[in-house]
C-alpha cells in the first residue's frame, strides 16, 4: 500500500512538473501573433472557439496533401477534441489550441515556428471537395454524440479512479481471507520466476566458463555447426540471415536477407552463394578486425552466446519463405559474388583503362562502342550494344559510364554471350592491344550512331520534363502558387510580379536585392518561350520544376516553401520602389537579349 500510495504521489508530481513547463511553453506560444492568427483561421465562425465542425475541416486540407483517408481524419480529430478538451465542452479555446500545437511540433520534430507555418500553409492553400465537405457535415452529428459520451464517462473514471486512491491512504487494520490468498499467490509467481531466472544465468554462466577453457578452433567449430542448421558444411542465405537477427542487430525480415546476400557474395570465392569453413573463417575475421580491440575468441564466445540465448530470428513463416526462394536467392547472390570479384580485381581495371582513351576516368559512347568494336569486329553491333547498355546504366543522364558501371557492362556483355569472363579476361586484354583500325564504313556507322545515341537521350529528357510539368498543373497547389504570383490576375506572371514573388523568399536567404533583380531577369529570358516578357501556366511550371530538381527539393515541399513564403513574408515601401524603378531598365534589357538569342538561332539555322 505504501508502495502504492508513493507510487501515485510521484506521477502526480511528474506530471505537474511536466505540464507546468509545457504551460510556460504554451504561455509563449500564446505572444506569438502567428499562432493567434492560426487560431483565427481555424475558428471560422469567430466565436473564439474551435468547434469539433471547423477542427475536421481544417484538420482535412493538410491530412490530404499527405493522403490520409476520410475516415482516418475523422477519427484523429475527435480523438484529438477529447485529447485537448480540457473542460469537456466540445471545443477549443486558445489555450488548449495552444497546447495542442506545442505538443503536435514535439511529436513531428519540428520546431514551433515551423510547425505554425506549415499548418497555416495547409489551411491556406488545401481545398476540401464539395463530396468531403458533406461527408464531414453529416458525420458531425453523431462524432458530437461520440465525444460527449467518452467524455463523460472519462469523468466516470476519474472520479472512480480517486475513490480507490482515497480508500487505500485510509488506514485498514483487517485484511480479508481472500486479499491474504492473492498475497500469497503472487510471493509464490514471485519466487517460481526468480528461480527460473537464477538458473538461466546460472547455465549461461557455466557456458561462459567452458567456453573460455575451449580453444580457438573448438569455438569456430561450435559457432559454424549452430548455423549450418541443415549440415551440408555450408552456411546460406537462410542461416546466415537468421544468425544476424538473432545477433540483436534489430533488422527488419528483408534488411536481414539483403545483407546475409551481400557478406556472402563478399567472402564466397568459388561463387555457390554460400561460405564454407574456410570463407565463413575470414567473414568472421573481418568482422573481429572492424570490431578493433576484440580478439577472434572473444567474437566467436559473443555470437555463441548470443545465438543460444537470442529470442530472435526468423520465424517458422519467414523460414519457409526462404527455403521455397532459395535457388533465387543463390542466382542473386552469384550475381553479386561475380560483381565485387571483377570489382577489384586488376586486370578489370586494367581493361577499363584500355576503354578509356581520354583519360577522364569515364568511358563514353564513342568510347564504349569502340572498345567493343575491337573485340568483336563488328561495329553495327558494338554501337547498338554500347546505346542499350547506356540507356539502361546511365541512370543520371551523364553520357558516361563509371568504372562500377562500366563493371556491369563487361559482365552483361559476355553474360549474355555465354561466356566466363574470368576465364577469358587475357583474351579479351590481347584483343584490346590488337592494332587494328577503323575503316570508313564502321567509322561513319559510329558517327551516325553517336548523333542517334544523343539525340535518343535528349528527346527521352524532353520527354520526363514535359511529363513532370504536366503533372504539376494537374496539382492544385501549383496553380495557387500562380495565382499568388499573378497580382493582376491577367492569367499571366510579368517581369514586375515574378521580381516581387522572387525578391520575398531571397530576403530571408540574405541575398543583395540588385542580385535578386539580375537573376529575375535572366528566370524570365530562360523561362518566356514565347518572347512576351511574361510567364504563363506552363512556362512558369516547368520553372518551379527545374528550380526543385536544381535545389534537391520534392516537387511539392518547393510549392509549399515559395507558397509560404510569398504569403507570410512583406517588402518595405522603400524596397518596392526601388524595384519597381528597375523594371523599366530591366524589360528592355530582356527584349533586347531575347532579340540576340533569336539572331543566334536564325544564324545557327542558316
Amino acid at each position: 500500500k505504501e508502495i502504492t500510495i508513493a507510487a501515485n504521489n510521484y506521477r502526480s508530481h511528474r506530471d505537474m512538473a511536466k505540464n507546468e513547463k509545457e504551460v510556460a511553453e504554451v504561455a509563449d506560444a500564446l505572444n506569438y501573433a502567428k499562432l493567434q492568427k492560426l487560431f483565427e483561421m481555424y475558428d471560422t465562425s469567430g466565436e473564439g472557439m474551435i468547434s469539433l465542425e471547423e477542427l475536421l475541416l481544417t484538420c482535412r486540407k493538410f491530412h490530404r496533401t499527405r493522403g490520409i483517408p476520410l475516415d482516418s481524419t475523422v477519427n484523429e480529430t475527435v480523438t484529438t477534441m477529447l485529447n485537448y478538451d480540457k473542460d469537456k465542452n466540445q471545443n477549443m479555446d486558445l489555450n488548449e489550441f495552444a497546447l495542442c500545437v506545442v505538443r503536435f511540433s514535439k511529436i513531428c520534430h519540428k520546431e514551433l515556428d515551423e510547425m505554425i507555418d506549415f499548418l497555416a500553409n495547409a489551411i491556406r492553400l488545401g481545398v476540401n471537395t464539395p463530396e468531403e465537405i458533406s461527408y464531414m457535415k453529416a458525420m458531425i452529428a453523431v462524432e458530437n454524440d461520440n465525444l460527449k459520451s467518452t467524455q463523460e464517462l472519462q469523468v466516470r473514471a476519474f472520479k472512480e479512479k480517486k475513490e480507490k486512491l482515497d480508500d487505500l491512504k485510509k488506514p485498514k487494520t483487517d485484511e480479508s481471507k481472500e486479499e491474504k490468498k492473492e498475497a500469497n499467490d503472487y510471493v509464490k509467481n514471485a519466487r517460481a520466476i526468480l528461480a527460473y531466472e537464477i538458473e538461466s544465468k546460472e547455465i549461461q554462466l557455466g557456458m561462459l566458463e567452458a567456453l573460455a577453457e575451449a580453444s580457438e578452433g573448438v569455438k569456430f567449430e561450435v559457432l559454424f555447426g549452430m548455423l549450418d542448421k541443415d549440415t551440408n558444411d555450408r552456411v546460406n542465405v537462410r542461416e546466415l540471415s537468421d544468425a544476424l537477427r538473432k545477433m540483436g542487430l534489430n533488422d527488419k525480415f528483408k534488411d536481414a536477407v539483403e545483407k546475409a546476400q551481400t557478406y556472402i557474395a563478399m567472402y564466397d570465392s568459388d561463387f555457390d552463394a554460400s561460405l564454407d569453413r574456410e570463407e565463413f573463417r575470414n567473414y568472421i575475421m573481418r568482422m573481429t578486425a572492424e570490431m578493433g580491440s576484440t580478439t577472434f575468441k572473444e567474437m566467436a564466445e559473443y555470437i555463441i552466446m548470443t545465438l543460444v540465448f537470442s529470442s530472435g530470428g526468423h520465424n517458422e513463416f519467414e523460414d519457409a519463405i526462404l527455403e521455397a526462394i532459395e535457388g533465387e536467392t543463390a542466382g542473386i547472390v552469384k550475381k553479386k559474388s561475380i560483381y565485387i570479384s571483377a570489382l577489384t580485381h586488376p586486370k578489370f581495371f586494367n581493361l577499363f583503362q584500355m576503354f578509356d582513351k581520354n583519360s577522364d576516368r569515364t568511358i563514353d559512347f564513342k568510347e564504349v562502342a569502340m572498345g567493343l568494336f575491337k573485340l568483336r569486329g563488328d561495329m553495327d553491333k558494338s554501337t547498338q550494344d554500347a546505346m542499350d547498355i547506356l540507356l539502361l546504366l546511365d541512370k543520371e543522364d551523364k553520357r558516361c559510364l563509371s568504372y562500377e558501371q562500366f563493371v556491369t557492362l563487361i559482365l552483361k556483355v559476355f553474360a549474355a554471350e555465354g561466356e566466363k569472363i574470368f576465364d577469358i579476361i587475357d583474351d579479351v586484354i590481347d584483343k584490346m592491344n590488337d592494332g587494328r583500325k577503323v575503316g570508313v564504313k564502321a567509322a561513319t556507322i559510329l558517327i551516325i550512331s553517336e548523333a542517334i545515341y544523343n539525340g535518343h537521350v535528349e528527346m527521352m529528357a524532353a520527354e520526363r520534363e514535359d511529363s513532370e510539368v504536366m503533372d504539376a498543373l494537374q496539382y492544385a497547389k501549383l496553380l495557387k502558387l500562380f495565382d499568388i504570383y499573378d497580382t493582376s490576375n491577367d492569367g499571366y506572371i510579368s517581369l514586375e510580379e515574378l521580381l516581387i514573388g522572387c525578391r520575398t523568399f531571397h530576403k530571408t536567404l540574405g541575398i543583395d536585392k540588385d542580385v535578386t533583380i539580375d537573376e529575375t531577369t535572366l528566370t524570365m529570358l530562360e523561362y518566356d518561350k514565347d518572347k512576351n516578357q511574361k510567364m504563363d501556366k506552363d512556362e512558369f511550371a516547368l520553372c518551379v520544376v527545374r528550380y526543385a530538381r536544381m535545389n534537391n527539393m520534392d516537387l511539392h515541399d518547393m510549392i509549399d516553401f515559395l507558397a509560404n513564403k510569398a504569403l507570410l513574408e512583406d517588402h518595405s515601401p522603400a524596397e518596392r520602389e526601388y524595384m519597381k524603378s528597375k523594371i523599366d531598365i530591366e524589360s528592355k534589357k530582356l527584349k533586347s537579349m531575347q532579340g540576340v538569342g533569336d539572331k543566334k538561332k536564325a544564324n545557327k539555322k542558316e
